[in-house]
């Protein structure tokens, strides 16, 4: 069974095909929302097919749309359909204000640690920041770095607090830093997305997500079967408490 770790089911025109074909491809998918809005879409679209695993989450890019008083993300985190929490982080980059990032991140770190549920993190140029808030939540919190792309210290930091560094496209053609990264955290701490990066969303490219497997089987010298074993229970940790 392939695993691909992070996608926007939401943001593929051909959502419903993808949905209905996946036992025949053998696949399972971990489908970030941005929005609360963006999750119901996604919950309507899959009938509860158990090869698709749905995380809520307020990314940091509409973090200012989240308020106070606004109890939506709770509850839809409650329903037993919603496998974790994400897409959620902070983002230099982002035009929304760091403190306002910050406070949405916080809130649903804290719903994470209460319901049981992983993360799926965004994180751009803010590590240090974000790790400062996961040691707070230490044997509390677990989850992925979605398109993990820093330092063998960083990608240390994160494997003690029970995260998986989740890689995309950029294995194909790794830099120095990511080889080193690999060479240093090995499979056992790694997992494989898409996230359609730089690619059409009119389609699913399942060949794009055996690429991945195939290219980390060279670089880790550990065979395709095998390594499909081992992304798997990489999964199954962080998902085997979610309530």
């Amino acid at each position: 069974m392939l695993i691909d770790a992070h996608m926007h089911l939401g943001a593929l025109n051909s959502a419903l095909k993808l949905v209905s074909s996946l036992k025949d491809r053998n696949l399972t998918i971990l489908s970030s929302s941005v929005t609360t809005k963006d999750v119901k879409e996604q919950l309507d679209l899959t009938k509860d097919n158990s090869l698709i695993k749905i995380f809520a989450g307020i990314h940091p890019w509409f973090s200012d749309s989240y308020s106070d008083s606004d109890s939506t993300l709770e509850e839809i985190i409650s329903d037993p359909r919603i496998s974790g929490i994400g897409e959620c982080g902070l983002d230099s980059f982002c035009s929304v204000p760091f403190e306002i990032q910050l406070k949405t991140f916080k809130r649903q770190l804290t719903m994470a640690s209460e319901c049981s549920k992983p993360l799926c993190l965004h994180v751009r140029g803010t590590h240090n920041e974000v790790l400062e808030c996961l040691k707070k939540y230490k044997g509390l919190v677990k989850g992925i770095v979605h398109g993990f792309n820093s330092s063998v210290q960083i990608a240390k930091e994160y494997r003690k607090l029970g995260f998986y560094l989740s890689l995309g496209h950029q294995i194909l053609n790794p830099s120095k830093r990511l080889q080193e990264v690999i060479d240093c955290i090995g499979p056992d701490g790694i997992v494989l997305e898409t996230d359609y990066e730089k690619k059409s969303l009119s389609e699913y490219d399942f060949d794009a997500i055996k690429s991945y497997y195939q290219k980390l089987c060279e670089i880790t010298h550990v065979e395709y079967e095998l390594l499909q074993n081992i992304i798997s229970n990489n999964i199954n940790s962080i998902l085997e408490n979610s309530r």
